[in-house]
């Protein structure tokens, strides 16, 4: 008997709905450009991150208060708003928009780094740009489940954040290249940011937003293989301080830090991504951790 076709079935009331994607080794074709936009904005990001403490201090002549300030609100802002945003995603019917001014605000606010005077134009700036991550983040989430499968679903976040972390590296490699070539000119690194915020935000169009599916129904937390949200919750929170108390000591080090010498910058990033990628273990057995963005 023929069987019916996962998004006819989204249609007929009663059906439960099943996750867009097949059941191949190989990633989606959406989940290929999602993947891509992160990895285009993390490069554009870390352009600028690692070189944030020695453009305050050395061009701006902010104290190293300052940048504390700065990366204090800024983080606080991304934290709050990715609560509001998971809220949020959960009562629309299409997250595409959502994720996509998501990328275009921080894309759009980045490169104005170039022009700031004062410390507190580049709070500003920063600020916009996590707001822009902390809106994006649940509905791109919700967007890579669609296209994954209970059997997928690890190798399709585990691929996402790969290409996130890749840009990571890229980034700084790339601001080392242009700064060997251009020493100092650390507004101009800042402006060439706009570059693959534009191509980050091109690429979101090509992703086809599967038809508003019903949501799935509650996992059984008795299972052996169910996760336990309590303790998922707990873990979480405790990554993400350990992610930040080791942001706090990178940026220590680097406003102490006189001079941007390619070898320091070449060896952060790297370091950077290393200690933050996230294991493929397990997520198939636990959706909170795989969804979540630690």
């Amino acid at each position: 008997m023929p069987t019916m076709s996962p998004r006819l079935a989204s249609l007929v009331p009663g059906k439960a709905a099943q996750p867009v994607a097949s059941n191949t080794a190989g990633i989606p074709r959406p989940v290929w450009f999602l993947g891509l936009t992160s990895l285009f904005t993390d490069a554009a990001t870390e352009m600028i991150y690692p070189l944030l403490p020695v453009y305050l201090s050395r061009v701006l002549g902010a104290s190293a208060v300052s940048l504390g300030i700065i990366e204090g609100v800024a983080e606080g802002v991304n934290s709050l708003l990715k609560v509001i945003s998971g809220y949020w995603s959960d009562r629309v019917s299409r997250r595409r928009p959502i994720v996509i001014a998501g990328y275009a605000l921080s894309s759009l606010a980045r490169p104005f780094i170039a022009i700031t005077r004062t410390w507190p134009q580049v709070l500003l700036i920063r600020a916009l740009d996590r707001v822009g991550k902390g809106i994006r983040g649940a509905p791109r989430d919700v967007l890579l489940a669609r296209f994954a499968t209970p059997t997928t679903r690890g190798r399709i976040y585990g691929f996402h954040r790969a290409m996130d972390h890749t840009g990571a590296i890229v980034g700084p490699l790339v601001a080392t290249v242009i700064l060997f070539f251009a020493p100092e000119r650390y507004r101009l690194l800042f402006a060439l940011t706009a570059i693959p915020g534009l191509i980050a935000v091109a690429l979101l169009f090509f992703v086809d937003e599967p038809p508003n599916l019903e949501p799935p129904p509650a996992t059984n937390h008795g299972s052996r293989t169910a996760c336990r949200p309590a303790s998922s919750r707990c873990l979480a929170c405790c990554w993400c301080l350990v992610s930040e108390i080791q942001r706090m000591r990178s940026c220590y080090c680097a406003s102490r830090t006189r001079s941007a010498d390619p070898p320091m910058f070449r060896s952060y990033g790297p370091r950077f991504t290393s200690s933050k990628r996230p294991s493929r273990r397990g997520v198939e057995d636990c959706p909170i951790a795989s969804a979540a963005n630690i």
